[in-house]
């Protein structure tokens, strides 16, 4: 189990293990992450639960954040989601991809990152309140199925959310001083049809790593995560550049068991090439340390951040 040995908190073996590139922007690429009596169980337990999301987004892209009450009912069911999802979201955690980041190249995180202490803080969670419970799963429905009641009820409740976080984060930064950060992570399941365009991450994304559960079949064609290098003279911070101005440096398949992290910039460019003609589903995890009050980045043409996906 997870719990059990500190695998993704044992900074030698990071150090060890990682395939590190400094080029387009640092990233970093560790094979086996896990061992493997605890990358099946999660394997297994996530295929198992994504059966119940109907979330979709980008083409054929199945997910279940890591704030829903469907994510809730996992940790509830499977200890190696609950210790597994434990670590990840910890300060240490946080600071150990961050650390490999900036030993890749130093002077890019001091550009892109501006010195504060950041503190990670749990602030958006699963609704726990009967009531809240029932306004969430409201919003799973169709509103357009719903009668009048219901829709203002449900928007209320959003406005409702969105407001309260605002406030907690405001006044948790304001007395301690501190960055607030959480871990905003989602299990997801691609199939024939999923593909991202090249772009940046939003604009409050911090870390970004993924974490592949699965492998594809050699078949299919498409899935991986594509490097790229932009032709700043022309992109200049354009969150999504097109494709005749970028060059693809680094190309990442995704591998079972096989770990991908870097600092999202405005030139962190990547993208995933469409799926075709797969027989499997591409199970894995997206996660992002995400700054809850001021963006990461900070440039004229703003790309913003979907907390509404999380805090619902």
């Amino acid at each position: 189990m997870v719990g059990d040995n500190n695998i993704l908190l044992d900074q030698n073996r990071w150090i060890d293990q990682a395939q590190c590139y400094k080029e387009p922007f640092p990233h970093f690429v560790i094979d086996d992450f896990l061992s493997e009596d605890i990358v099946q169980p999660l394997a297994d337990h996530a295929s198992s639960a994504m059966k119940a999301s109907t979330n979709v987004f980008h083409g054929n892209r199945r997910y279940m954040t890591n704030t829903s009450l469907e994510f809730a009912s996992l940790l509830e069911s499977s200890a190696s989601w609950q210790k597994f999802h434990a670590q990840l979201q910890s300060q240490e955690f946080f600071s150990l991809l961050f650390e490999t980041i900036k030993r890749i190249d130093p002077n890019f995180v001091k550009t892109n990152v501006k010195q504060s202490t950041i503190t990670i803080d749990n602030l958006i969670k699963a609704p726990d309140h009967p009531l809240q419970k029932k306004l969430c799963n409201l919003g799973s429905r169709k509103l357009a199925d719903c009668n009048l009641a219901r829709v203002v009820a449900y928007k209320c409740y959003q406005y409702w959310r969105k407001l309260s976080l605002i406030i907690r984060v405001f006044f948790s930064e304001f007395l301690t001083r501190n960055k607030k950060c959480q871990l905003l992570f989602d299990i997801s399941e691609a199939g024939n049809g999923y593909g991202r365009e090249i772009h940046r991450d939003s604009d409050h994304r911090l870390l970004v790593f993924l974490f592949y559960l699965n492998a594809l079949d050699s078949e299919g064609r498409g899935g991986n995560l594509g490097i790229y290098r932009a032709d700043h003279t022309k992109v200049r911070d354009s969150p999504q550049p097109p494709d005749h101005c970028c060059e693809l440096v680094h190309s990442v398949e995704p591998k079972r068991n096989r770990f991908v992290a870097f600092l999202n910039s405005s030139t962190s460019y990547h993208g995933v090439e469409c799926m075709r003609d797969h027989s499997t589903a591409r199970l894995f995890c997206y996660g992002a340390f995400t700054l809850l009050g001021q963006p990461a980045i900070r440039v004229k043409e703003r790309f913003g951040t979907e907390f509404h996906l999380y805090n619902r």
